[in-house]
């Protein structure tokens, strides 16, 4: 009985502990850099705020949904994309080589059949994603013709991690490679 009731005063001394308010500390600007300490005696101490992530603003949730929306109208307005079997055939060649160049063995890979989109899908250019044209800019929403295929390969151990799903996204004309990621 005694047991359990330190066990109880060291869990409620933990909680109390884990739950304490933190303090801020003092920012201050050195130049073109931040420090904890100031850094010369003309160190400007800034106030720092902490509003939560970016992410969870109103305004950037409402300008990301703007932006995909923009994308999405875009792609819709397009029509049909082309259908050259070159073209395609081609296209599934540069997706292939951009996949393989991502792979730690590419000898091992074993490739699935390609898909591609019927119509324009309205793509985003992530933080992990290979982007392989200036053009597309990190956190942007584009429309894109999408080439996916289901690919296994081995990891550095020399172990095969199972089927991971590869997207090429191509422009509008399914002639330029935009990126590559994997899902």
């Amino acid at each position: 009985m005694e047991d359990r009731t330190m066990r109880l005063h060291a869990a409620a001394l933990a909680l109390v502990l884990c739950s304490s308010p933190t303090w801020a500390q003092s920012v201050y600007k050195c130049g073109s850099t931040y420090s904890q300490t100031p850094c010369a005696h003309d160190a400007k101490e800034v106030g720092v705020s902490n509003n939560g992530p970016v992410s969870s603003s109103t305004t950037a949730v409402a300008d990301i949904q703007a932006a995909q929306l923009r994308a999405k109208k875009q792609a819709e307005q397009l029509g049909n994309p082309p259908n050259d079997p070159e073209q395609i055939k081609a296209n599934k060649i540069a997706c292939l080589t951009a996949i393989r160049s991502m792979l730690k063995d590419p000898d091992s890979a074993r490739i699935g059949d390609f898909t591609r989109s019927e119509g324009y899908e309205t793509d985003y250019a992530g933080g992990g994603h290979l982007i392989l044209d200036p053009s597309v800019k990190r956190g942007s929403w584009f429309p894109a013709l999408l080439y996916s295929l289901p690919v296994n390969a081995k990891n550095s151990f020399g172990g095969y991690t199972g089927n991971r799903l590869y997207s090429c996204s191509f422009d509008v004309t399914d002639t330029k490679l935009l990126k590559v990621r994997f899902d």
